[in-house]
């Protein structure tokens, strides 16, 4: 009886130490994909600013370059071809955004895909 006891208790314990194994590698997982997604969104960040940056003193440029050339033909025209341009332009923006922003992946799915086959082997 104590024979068996002991073996049971054995058991549990390698059980126990099996489980967490398992949920210490999943957290390592869990932090290698949120350091990784810091990496990237950081990189994004720094690579759109800029752009941004660059990309505003080009357009700020251009604009004036346009303007000071049609200024003599006709001002209205000079004011208002940048003016629909740029409306344009950030109208596309917003709207490539808002569909970026729907087709995000999914947070953490390879830990999730993991804890579910964790949770069919142990079923």
């Amino acid at each position: 009886m104590t024979g068996e006891l002991s073996g049971l208790i054995a058991s549990l314990r390698r059980v126990g130490s099996t489980l967490a194994a398992i949920a210490q590698t999943r957290l390592e997982l869990i932090s290698i994909e949120v350091e990784e997604e810091r990496a990237r969104i950081s990189l994004l960040l720094m690579h759109g600013y800029v752009a941004l940056g660059c990309l505003s003193i080009g357009i700020l440029l251009a604009t004036l370059a346009f303007v000071l050339a049609w200024w003599e033909r006709n001002p209205v025209v000079a004011v208002a071809i940048p003016a629909v341009v740029f409306c344009a332009a950030g109208i596309w923006s917003l709207l490539r955004l808002r569909a970026l922003l729907r087709r995000k992946p999914r947070a953490f799915a390879a830990s999730i895909d993991e804890l579910a086959k964790d949770r069919a082997a142990l079923s």
